[in-house]
């Protein structure tokens, strides 16, 4: 059991990081693109650099003599002082010896004989290099030669290869072999000098030798002990440098994978940071159940035409194309959606006129659009239907719809005004608007909660099947609330990506009649094309499979 719900853990974690990828692979994609870019760039703007080596090996001991008396071993000394030669491949004394030995034309293509980077290339007919450096001095000479040599020994020989770097291969090769050259001449000269100054001692400590022994024990004395004090040490060159055909920097390739992978990781953090950002609500199940309520279905983006500001005194109008979107084209999503919310509005059969409130937790999330359509659909289904404009504040659905009429619902309810007179009719759609008149004006919670307003409901269970109320924002006024105890059912419209789910359960939480009587949720203004990359595969399945 507990190994079932660690393996769905891990799944449901899974399946998170996929969708967060289909949501934000773009991202993603840009920023590698960017670190890609990035690499090659400062892989262009690196001029090349090339390396050539010399190999040398170092003899001491009976490696130099064969001839000499005595076994051939390897001792710690000779390992320190091998690493102590190596030393001296770039030592001051060295690099002095090379820096005597180059020609004038050496030493100039040492100091400004680097190629340039292909960036420099490219910028070259657009500004005017620098002027080359003039006469080389001894210090730049001697700091150039120090910077490009390296030493390094071949494992646990006594071969050294002795290298130098510069960006013009045939510098790097003079210079590896001039320092190849210097080095065996510095340990030939080190060598002879020793030597020189140990036979003198040896000899002069001979020489006072005296006694009874014959003079031929002396001189064969001698002989052995000068052979086995002298050094003998010398270095042969045992592979010559070579101009090198590839630079050994810049390393483009590695360089572009850093810059891949640095881009990519900047990308993950972005992606982070919108998902972190990114708390609307996406997924209408979730929150249907959150609410116990139905889940009616995801609604694309339905454009509204440009209102109409001009005032009317007629009793008849005609829905814009945008309030016909239910109507004129009945099988697409946005029209099984209103479908769905029109069964669970209708129980069948109806005995009175049914109240039906289109609300939504924050302005703006397209809740009129849905209201004007969903009384469409239901008037052309041949019921008959009264749409009511509730925002009597801001009259939004009046003035998209008819503009401004004089009369509305505030003299249908305060002085009784016949429905004829106060409303609107569409012979088209067979559809009753009743809109917010320019005439009288009246307070929303005495209008929605008087008796007046119950009696004008009560007047129209024999002339409607439907009232669709569309109200304002729950969290922008009280009017939802005023006129729950009339309203029958409730239909929440929610924005696509707009306020997180946590907002909108939180707010009804607070208001427990209007929750008490939702029929269900509708997502609107949904960009179906990206719907994929919020919901899982399970959800849209069912939700395929009930639109269906």
């Amino acid at each position: 059991m507990a190994n079932s719900a660690a393996s769905s853990s891990d799944i449901h974690v899974l399946e998170q990081l996929a969708g967060i990828f289909r949501r934000r692979w773009k991202g993603l994609a840009v920023f590698t693109l960017l670190g890609l870019a990035a690499g090659g760039l400062y892989a262009a703007s690196q001029p090349p650099r090339y390396s050539a080596a010399a190999t040398v090996m170092v003899r001491s001991g009976f490696a130099v003599d064969p001839l000499r008396e005595g076994s051939v071993t390897t001792t710690p000394e000779e390992e320190g002082q091998f690493l102590s030669q190596m030393e001296l491949a770039k030592s001051t004394l060295v690099i002095r010896k090379v820096a005597a030995g180059l020609k004038d034309e050496d030493r100039i293509a040492l100091l400004n004989g680097a190629e340039q980077s292909p960036l420099e290339k490219a910028l070259a007919g657009f500004e005017k290099r620098s002027a080359r450096v003039g006469a080389p001095s001894a210090e730049r000479v001697e700091s150039a030669l120090r910077s490009g040599v390296s030493v390094t020994r071949q494992g646990r020989t006594y071969v050294a290869s002795i290298g130098f770097s510069h960006g013009n291969p045939d510098v790097a090769s003079i210079m590896a072999q001039a320092f190849a050259e210097a080095f065996r001449e510095t340990l030939a000269e080190s060598s002879d000098a020793a030597n020189a100054r140990i036979r003198s001692a040896i000899e002069a400590e001979l020489a006072t030798t005296s006694g009874p022994a014959g003079a031929a024990l002396i001189d064969k004395l001698q002989n052995v002990t000068i052979s086995r004090a002298l050094p003998g040490l010398d270095a042969v060159i045992i592979s010559d440098a070579r101009t090198p055909a590839a630079p050994i920097a810049p390393r483009k390739g590695f360089l572009l994978a850093v810059g891949a992978i640095l881009g990519a990781a900047f990308g993950c953090l972005f992606a982070a940071w919108r998902e972190m950002r990114d708390r609307g609500l996406r997924d209408g199940d979730t929150l249907a159940r959150s609410l116990g309520a139905r889940f009616f279905g995801y609604m694309p983006v339905v454009p509204r035409e440009r209102r109409l500001t001009g005032s009317t005194t007629v009793s008849q109008f005609s829905l814009p194309v945008g309030a016909r979107r239910a109507v004129d084209q009945p099988y697409n999503r946005f029209a099984e959606t209103l479908r769905a919310a029109g069964v669970a509005a209708l129980p069948s059969p109806v005995d009175k006129a049914r109240v039906i409130g289109v609300t939504s937790v924050l302005p703006g999330e397209g809740k009129t659009v849905v209201a004007v359509n969903l009384a469409a659909q239901l008037a052309n289904q041949g019921r008959r239907v009264l749409l009511v404009d509730g925002h009597l504040r801001d009259p939004d659905l009046t003035n998209w719809l008819v503009g401004r009429p004089a009369g509305g619902i505030v003299d249908a309810v305060m002085v009784d005004a016949p429905l004829d007179q106060a409303a609107l009719f569409d012979r088209k759609s067979n559809l009753t608007l009743l809109p917010v008149g320019e005439g009288r004006k009246a307070d929303p919670a005495a209008l929605w909660t008087g008796d007046k307003f119950r009696e004008f409901l009560a007047r129209q269970a024999g002339e409607h099947d439907v009232v669709i109320i569309d109200l304002p924002a729950i969290a922008a006024t009280s009017d939802a609330s005023a006129i729950a105890p009339v309203v029958d059912g409730f239909v929440l419209v929610a924005e696509w990506g707009g306020a997180p789910a946590e907002l909108i359960t939180s707010v009804l939480a607070g208001e427990p009649e209007i929750r008490g009587k939702l029929l269900g949720v509708a997502l609107s203004k949904t960009r179906l094309g990206k719907l994929s990359r919020y919901v899982s595969s399970s959800a849209r399945g069912a939700y395929q499979h009930r639109i269906g």
